[in-house]
């Protein structure tokens, strides 16, 4: 009898794993609620993590000017995970509960909650993973980006009150203009109050060089840059940004 159980329980599992769907980077994944855009996945195919469709332009912290209570609080939360994005919230969430402030000092991690259980802001390495996904590859790909965000614009549908500001803009500069990438967050600070963001550098001809620049004929790599601070004065001048959740599965 006990071997009959544990040859159905074999079994069942058995017929479980040939029923799980296996993924690849840039599938859709839409199961129990739970939808987004697979950046990474593990061995099995059938765990990873996901993009969010939605978006922020959020800061990453803020602390308002009146606020005279908490005038002293700064944002320096000691967030250092570069692998796992989770365990910066972890620690911001235990820097909230210790300073008696609320979310709505770090508008960015607030929005990401309000997504739904389990959304987070990439840790610095899952942001690379993010870009190197949404891109196919490490340089820019200007196709692909057009076609992954009439994709996320189909799944999003219209949403009433929200914005889409896409993974590219384009900047009128006098009778001229150019693609900027939407740089991007993560939640891993650096020493001295500043967070990583990730931006497009030009292999060559560029005269803004560091600057987000793209376009079919333009070639070069996604990198990490520490210079952006949390604060908002600094943050709000490093536009356009359009942030991402990812969510694990």
């Amino acid at each position: 009898m006990k071997k009959s159980i544990i040859a159905i329980c074999a079994l069942m599992a058995s017929i479980t794993a040939m029923n799980a769907q296996n993924y690849k980077v840039g599938d859709v994944y839409d199961t129990n609620g739970l939808k987004g855009i697979v950046i990474d996945v593990d061995a099995s195919g059938q765990h990873g993590l996901i993009m969010s469709l939605d978006d922020s332009a959020a800061d990453w912290a803020f602390v308002a000017k009146k606020d005279k209570a908490h005038k002293s609080v700064t944002t320096d939360t000691e967030a250092f995970d570069e692998n796992d994005g989770q365990k910066n919230m972890e620690v911001i969430e235990k820097y909230i509960n210790e300073t008696g402030i609320t979310w709505d000092y770090f508008p960015l991690f607030k929005w990401a909650r309000e997504l739904g259980d389990g959304w987070y802001i990439p840790a610095k390495n899952e942001l690379k993973k993010l870009v190197v996904a949404i891109n196919g590859g490490e340089e820019y790909d200007a196709d692909h980006l057009k076609e992954l965000n009439k994709t996320i614009k189909e799944l999003r549908g219209k949403k009433k009150g929200s914005y889409y500001h896409g993974f590219t803009t384009y900047m009128k500069a006098g009778i001229t203009g150019f693609l900027v990438f939407n740089m991007m967050f993560c939640s891993t600070e650096v020493e001295g109050g500043n967070t990583y963001i990730m931006y497009f550098k030009e292999d060559t001809g560029s005269r803004l060089k560091g600057a987000m620049l793209g376009g079919k004929k333009k070639k070069g790599t996604f990198e990490l840059t520490p210079t952006v601070k949390a604060y908002p004065s600094a943050a709000r001048k490093q536009s356009p940004i359009a942030s991402r959740a990812v969510h694990k599965f």
